[in-house]
């Protein structure tokens, strides 16, 4: 098994504890099964196509289905100590929303 789906699979399994938002968050088995069919990009590549903005230490990822669309949530503390997040397409990695 890949390391990105290895991360993916731990931070997904540590993150289900989490009470769910408005949106179906994805079991491990459904993020693997989506990564194998080509429907969404494994975690790593995410990172790597917003590195620029994706700098700082990771604090928490969800991969949910909202609006009919797989999204990464990802909480980020960058350098500066203010926590931002943001709302990545899971099939192309663009950035939808930031807060």
């Amino acid at each position: 098994m890949k390391t990105s789906a290895r991360l993916l699979f731990a931070l997904l399994a540590i993150l289900m504890l989490a009470s769910p938002v408005e949106a179906r968050r994805l079991d491990p088995d459904d993020a693997r099964k989506l990564m194998e069919k080509g429907d969404i990009l494994p975690l790593e590549q995410i990172m790597k196509i917003n590195e620029r903005e994706l700098t700082g230490r990771i604090i928490e990822v969800e991969l949910e289905r909202k609006r009919g669309m797989f999204v990464y949530e990802i909480k980020i503390l960058p350098p500066d100590g203010r926590r931002r997040e943001f709302y990545i397409d899971a099939r192309t990695g663009e950035i939808i929303r930031r807060k």
